[in-house]
């Protein structure tokens, strides 16, 4: 059967349309080029389906080692996207859904989604799509033509794909349950001649090279895009095109519900003679996590197929090749790889295109959060363990270069009293927002956070340094849900560890590649930030007690906010602030872009002080924190201060001289908690936080492009003022 006849559109719940292509020019250029359209029905109004439509499409230059993906959605995809956020049928976290909703209802979509500028027209009688400015026909000649439109930076392309081989079946419905996507139909033509041109960067290249085309019908009963079949929970493809001219097409997939994986292979030799479907293993050697969504993805992996001889290694060009669904829900790995091994013991080499797709890790903003902390562990360590090894050592002594100035250092006695204590509280988690906010403000001026993974670890060092700083002031006794640092190690170790945190971060801003004027700029906010926070932690050193006795006497807490403010400003807004100044700077940022969100972030930075310190009085959820843990230590924090400026003459003595007392009997702490909860102090410090946010992104919205990242940042806003922990 010529399966090539089933190319038009059939009217099924979901079809798709797809092919990757590898190129050279001339001058031995590689590029790859991948495009996928898609139609899937969506349940109107009336209950009548309604016909959607999505291209996604990329290309990748390995000269430049830049990937450029974009996903393009008709208005009807917007549309039933709208309505599953709003009836809350689409999987989004909750503060995600709003920002999504925020843009949708503008007729936005966040970057690298856009809407197509013209409508889509598919022709039932042979295979002519043409959404937007792209197409995909099939010519007379039997040859396809691909023409993409705006490639981010590049013009497009104008490709022909004329088949070297026979179509290979990779499912029919008609002899086995359904596949991927509860695919009826699914088949490729695995190896075709490409020449054509690609515009790129004002350039027009003649390219020639090989690929494959790809067929996927689904089921033709009625489906809404959220009430499709289940799709498999972990979807790996291979295609490859190897120098002996054979062609080879590999699918692992594991579905919903099922600890296995069941990987197929079918091998096409060079006149198109196909093995029966063959066992294979695939199985990954190296992973990569994405700076953006946090997910991991294999980027190397063996390929064993017994039964074609085949023993591979496949290794991606470059490991950043991720495409993200709207507001990264769904991320995939798409992206070309290199190809070595052996076939029946002989040396042979190719190219392939290998794709991935999962769902999150996470469900929620919380959890893209403990994602991202992960991935800042993992940067940590780099340079941050209990057992440093003498490079390593080298460099965080300042020593690279001198190594004869180590000698006599015992490395398990730095990784003991320096490195240890540090990791003791890192180790045990964190919120990770700080590195988020920093690799975001890069991608929401439009530049590329994929090349700035080791500047996760900046925040949380400076962060994690502070913290066992400031739980020697304070006398903290729990962080993070464990014992504070100076507990385990003593007053001189943690303070020692937590300033020479300070330097360790500073050795990460060197990773990452910027131009000397940027690069300049970067180091000077980062110190303004280190300065900033020395200066809040001495006002919170010097305390309050020059203002507390006259605020009790006359009941006016100007003074009083004014102080604490400062304090929580300097100590905690303007590093955060600084630090997404820094990633708009590193992003190629506007002036008046790196100062929007400077500012946004500041605004959050002391929105989450005030809600730290609210929740302190509250209770944190999973008892992070000790509920009134500032009451016991006679901490006046801006809860207290607002109560102060609530209460009569009688309660503010009684307030004021609890807290001198450092009461640490519970039923008084309690007490206390009340008396402030019913001024109603509490509800408008929250209010504070709120206004502060929302002011801020007034003035930063209109100065940023809608993108994942720009909607991300919104979103955060909303959950700091939200959260209990």
């Amino acid at each position: 059967m010529d399966f090539t006849q089933r190319d038009a559109p059939e009217g099924a719940w979901f079809e798709r349309w797809s092919a990757a292509v590898h190129v050279e020019t001339k001058d031995q250029r590689a590029l790859t080029v991948w495009a996928a359209f898609d139609r899937r029905l969506y349940a109107g109004a009336d209950g009548e389906p309604v016909p959607t439509h999505g291209l996604s499409f990329a290309l990748s230059d390995e000269s430049t080692k830049r990937y450029r993906p974009r996903l393009e959605l008709d208005a009807a995809r917007r549309n039933a996207l709208r309505d599953a956020i709003t009836h809350g049928t689409a999987p989004m976290d909750r503060h995600l859904a709003r920002a999504a909703l925020e843009m949708l209802d503008a007729e936005t979509l966040p970057a690298p989604a856009h809407g197509m500028h013209a409508e889509p027209t598919l022709d039932p009688r042979g295979l002519e799509l043409r959404y937007g400015g792209s197409l995909l026909s099939r010519r007379p000649d039997g040859s396809y033509r691909l023409v993409l439109g705006q490639l981010r930076g590049a013009r497009g392309c104008d490709l022909r794909l004329r088949a070297l081989k026979p179509a290979l079946l990779l499912h029919d419905a008609r002899e086995s349950s359904p596949g991927e996507e509860g695919a009826s139909l699914h088949y490729t033509l695995p190896s075709c001649f490409v020449d054509g041109t690609i515009f790129l960067d004002g350039q027009e290249l003649r390219v020639s090279g090989f690929g494959h085309y790809d067929r996927l019908i689904g089921p033709s009963s009625g489906a809404s895009v959220s009430e499709g079949p289940k799709a498999p929970s972990v979807v790996q493809r291979a295609f490859l095109h190897l120098d002996d001219g054979s062609s080879v097409v590999v699918q692992v997939l594991a579905r919903e519900g099922q600890d296995t994986k069941r990987a197929r292979a079918i091998v096409m030799d060079v006149r198109g003679r196909s093995l029966a479907e063959a066992h294979a293993t695939l199985a990954p050697i190296g992973t990569w996590r994405s700076p953006r969504s946090y997910q991991e993805y294999p980027v190397s992996f063996t390929l064993r197929i017994p039964g074609g001889g085949l023993e591979l290694v496949l290794e991606a060009t470059m490991p950043a090749q991720e495409v993200h669904g709207l507001l990264g829900s769904v991320s995939a790995w798409r992206g070309r790889a290199r190809v070595k091994g052996t076939r029946w013991g002989r040396p042979i080499e190719g190219v392939g295109w290998v794709e991935q797709t999962s769902p999150p890790a996470y469900v929620d903003l919380g959890g893209f959060l403990s994602a991202a902390h992960r991935s800042v562990r993992r940067e940590i360590a780099a340079l941050v363990s209990r057992a440093p090894s003498e490079p390593v050592l080298a460099e965080i002594l300042g020593c690279v270069g001198h190594e004869e100035r180590l000698e006599g250092v015992e490395p398990e006695l730095i990784g003991r009293s320096l490195t240890g204590p540090l990791l003791d509280v890192l180790d045990r988690g964190g919120k990770g927002w700080r590195s988020f906010v920093t690799l975001a403000c890069i991608d929401a001026v439009g530049g590329d956070a994929t090349g700035f993974a080791p500047w996760l670890a900046i925040p949380e060092l400076i962060h994690t340094g502070s913290l066992l700083v400031d739980d020697v002031q304070d006398g903290s006794t729990i962080r993070r849900g464990g014992p504070a640092c100076h507990l385990l190690h003593g007053e001189p170790t943690a303070i020692n560890a937590g300033t020479a945190a300070y330097f360790l971060a500073e050795l990460f801003l060197s990773r990452s590649a910027l131009p000397p004027e940027r690069a300049e700029r970067v180091m000077h906010l980062y110190f303004d930030a280190m300065r900033a926070g020395h200066g809040g932690q001495a006002l919170d050193i010097a305390g309050l007690e020059d203002l507390l006795p006259a605020a009790v006497a006359s009941g006016d807490t100007q003074e009083l906010v004014r102080r604490v403010t400062a304090i929580n400003r300097l100590k905690t807004a303007v590093p955060a602030g600084a630090l997404a100044r820094m990633g708009a700077i590193a992003g190629g940022g506007t002036e008046a872009q790196v100062e929007g969100l400077g500012v946004y972030v500041e605004s959050i930075g002391l929105a989450f002080q005030i809600i730290d310190d609210v929740l302190n009085v509250r209770g944190f959820q999973g008892n992070l924190k000790q509920r009134g843990e500032d009451i016991r230590i006679g901490k006046v924090t801006l809860p207290v201060v607002r109560a102060l400026g609530l209460l009569d003459r009688d309660e503010r003595e009684h307030l004021a001289r609890t807290l001198r007392d450092k009461p640490d009997d519970d039923a008084v702490v309690e007490d206390l908690i009340g008396r402030i909860e019913r001024t109603g102090a509490l509800d408008a410090c929250v209010r504070d936080a709120q206004n502060l946010v929302e002011t801020a992104w007034t003035r930063l919205s209109p100065l940023v492009a809608p993108s994942v990242a720009t909607a991300r940042l919104r979103a955060f806003g909303w959950y700091v003022l939200d959260r209990s922990y």
